[in-house]
């Protein structure tokens, strides 16, 4: 194990040789990272050249990792593909199922997702609320889909608020709409941050990889639809 280790220190210098730069410099081209890459693949050990590569002070991208993990960029996209639960996601990237520990970590990160993407929600329903005159009884049954069709706040949604207010928007309260969805698209955003920064620590996937199968867990709608958490 220590030969096969020194062996990949070695490799590892041998990359930044092949550069011609010192290894203090700067980081190699991206061509001998993949060669030291299928070295390591071919030697077994790509989770230590990984390893090595940090030890030596090079990046190592996200891809790196995962392919450290044997997982590839067809596997996120066939997870992704799947839908389903989030676990059943992951499992289809790990290649494995997940232990009992994991699931309960995952389960508690979706409760804590819930639980922090319901103050904006609520945030959201008062701001149109106070906007257009609506009850927030009222405001809660707008939900803006996730393509907007017009620049200004979806269209749809625009036709159905017009529909419980009896007139036409204004554009002032357009405005204001446009800027309360903002607000909380913003907070969804680092909520998505937050809660696949948690599931990479509990797999080992790299986050930006998980980050691609959650997007759907943090969609906000006004309405409270059900998330993919709830699976």
């Amino acid at each position: 194990m220590r030969t096969r280790g020194h062996l990949i220190g070695v490799l590892a210098v041998v990359a930044a040789t092949w550069c011609g730069i010192p290894l203090w410099a700067q980081q190699p081209a991206v061509g001998p990272m993949e060669k030291l890459q299928k070295l390591a693949e071919h030697q077994g050990h790509p989770a230590a050249a990984v390893t090595q590569l940090k030890n030596f002070g090079f990046e190592v991208t996200p891809e790196m990792e995962a392919a450290a993990m044997g997982i590839t960029p067809e596997d996120i996209k066939a997870a992704a593909r799947r839908g389903g639960s989030i676990e059943s996601r992951l499992e289809t990237v790990l290649k494995r199922p997940l232990t009992s520990e994991q699931k309960r970590r995952i389960a508690d990160a979706g409760r804590d997702l819930a639980r922090n993407l319901e103050g904006p929600r609520k945030d959201y329903v008062q701001d149109v609320a106070l906007a257009t005159g609506l009850s927030v009884a009222q405001a809660g049954q707008i939900v803006l889909s996730k393509g907007k069709q017009d620049p200004t706040v979806d269209a749809q949604a625009v036709a159905k608020t017009e529909k419980l207010l009896g007139r036409k928007l204004m554009a002032r309260e357009l405005d204001q709409i446009r800027t309360a969805d903002e607000r909380k698209q913003t907070a969804a955003r680092s909520q998505q941050e937050a809660y696949a920064r948690q599931l990479a620590k509990i797999t080992g996937i790299p986050q930006k990889f998980v980050k691609q199968l959650t997007v759907d867990s943090c969609q906000l709608s006004v309405g409270g639809g059900r998330s993919s958490t709830d699976n």
